[in-house]
This record gives structure tokens, sequence and C-alpha cells, in this order.
């Protein structure tokens, strides 16, 4: 029965945590298993985590060999850089120069965070270590490439600095506005077709580390203005869980941040209570 998550009393939350920790499985084996039972699998994250960006470093050996995983697409990265990603993650030695180089020419010019770049050096390792002839993991890119930095000065707030742009900034929608249109019409259907290219239609089986917004497989996700659903957008998810169902499947990485924060934060408490650290479980 539903019920809601600020009604729950004593006793069901310790139902929770019984449940919980009988049928949470460990984290890095539900990710594995996971990705092993689907063509594409998608890891959705809330950016800039570090924990979850180390978590992916270090399943990778075992997503290529226990899961059959041989693509990695990834949202930090540009398709126009697929051939220098696969120059990169099967090189005799770990090009770091060619690694900022791809950095710097992410999407939106902001991903500097280095558990991201990490990631290739893992896929790297991986490869270096297989025997001759054994084919090597792929990483691709999926992010449209813009210019993230002017569109956040057009008056994008920062929360730790919470006052607006200069209004001289305004004058950067000039250089955007191209920008700004793909994003706004086509950006969903752009990364449903980098994975369907590169993953589905070459008959191997990947996974997509993305922002959990794009990642929604059941449902459009609902634009609400003043309290009423104004219009539905399909996410990555939704397209191709559409167009090939099953083969398509979906992990959410715990995040407090989204809208169902309440959840997430009675998840927490319920996964301490059943004396786990991390834990992977179906919904």
């Amino acid at each position: 029965r539903l019920q809601e998550v600020h009604g729950l009393g004593d006793a069901e939350r310790a139902a929770l945590s019984q449940w919980l920790g009988e049928h949470g499985e460990d984290a890095a084996e539900y990710a594995v298993k996971t990705a092993s039972q689907h063509d594409v699998t998608i890891f959705a994250e809330l950016h800039e985590i570090q924990d979850n960006l180390l978590f992916l470093s270090r399943i990778i050996p075992d997503l290529y060999h226990r899961a059959g995983v041989r693509c990695i697409a990834m949202e930090v990265c540009c398709p126009q850089d697929n051939e220098l990603l696969q120059r990169l993650v099967t090189a005799d030695s770990f090009d770091r120069d060619l690694a900022l180089k791809i950095a710097r020419g992410g999407p939106w010019g902001v991903w500097g965070f280095t558990e991201y770049w990490d990631v290739l050096e893992s896929v790297w390792r991986l490869n270096r270590g297989l025997a001759a002839g054994e084919r090597k993991m792929r990483v691709v890119g999926l992010g449209l490439r813009c210019d993230g930095p002017s569109i956040g000065l057009l008056g994008v707030r920062d929360p730790e600095r919470p006052t607006a742009s200069p209004v001289w900034e305004k004058l950067r929608f000039v250089r955007v506005i191209d920008d700004l249109l793909l994003i706004a019409t086509c950006l969903e259907e752009h990364y449903a077709r980098s994975v369907d290219k590169e993953i589905l239609e070459k008959g191997e089986r990947g996974i997509v580390w993305v922002g959990a917004f794009h990642s929604s497989l059941y449902s459009k996700q609902a634009i609400v203005s003043e309290g009423k659903v104004i219009r539905e957008v399909p996410r990555m998810g939704f397209l191709l869980r559409q167009k090939y169902g099953e083969r398509v499947s979906q992990i959410m990485l715990h995040n407090p941040m989204l809208p169902s924060s309440a959840i997430a934060k009675v998840i927490d408490q319920s996964v301490k209570d059943a004396g786990k650290e991390q834990m992977g479980f179906q919904v």
C-alpha cells in the first residue's frame, strides 16, 4: 500500500530496515549483475559526487570481465572526441596531456573534476591488462559542446554568490543562441541517438553515465508552472526504453537532492539501521 513518507511511524521504519537488511545486496555486486542482464544500463548520477565516480572506477574490471560491458558512454565527453578517447584508453601509456585536452573540450566547459577523468585512466588500466586479441573497452561521449560559462553568466545564480551577474554579461546571449536552441529542442534525442549508435547498433553491451534527470525510463518529465503541469518532456532513458524495452535498465545512484529527498533520508537511516554502509536494491 502507498503511504506518505512523512507519516511513517517507528514500526514502518523498522519494517523497512528489516526488508533492506534481508533484500539489499552489495552495491558493486548489484551494479555488475544489473549490467550483465541488459544491453544498456543507465547509471543516473548527481553530478560531481566523488564517491559515485570512485565507485565507477572500482567496478570497471568487473563490468568488463563479469558483465560483458565493452563501452562506457559519458555525458562529460563529446562525440567529436571519440577518436581521441579511443586513442587515450588503448595507448601503451596513459597520456595525461591528451586527457587534459579532452577535458578542456568537454560539454559546457565546466567539468573540471578529476574523478571523471580518473575513470578514463581506469579504463586504460583495464585495457593494458587484457590478453592479446581481447576486445578493448571503449569510452564514448554524449555531451553537446556549448559555451557553458556564457550560459551561466546570463543570470544563472551561484549558491555561493547569490547575486545576479552584471548586466553587461547579458550580451552573451548573442553568443549562445544556437547552444540554447539545441539544448531546448534536441538534447535528449542527441543523447539517445549517441547511445543507439555507439552501443545498441553495434550489438555491444554498455553502460551510460549521465545526470539523473536524463535517465527516467517509465515517464516523461513534468514541467510545472504555478502548480500545474504545462508540458511533459521525454528524456533520454524514456526514449531508449520506448524503442528497446527491457534491453535498457536504470540504476539510480543515491541522490538526496532529487525531488524524492524525503524518501532518500528515510533510506539513509534505514540502511544504517540495517547495519550496512552500501547496498543496491530494487524499489
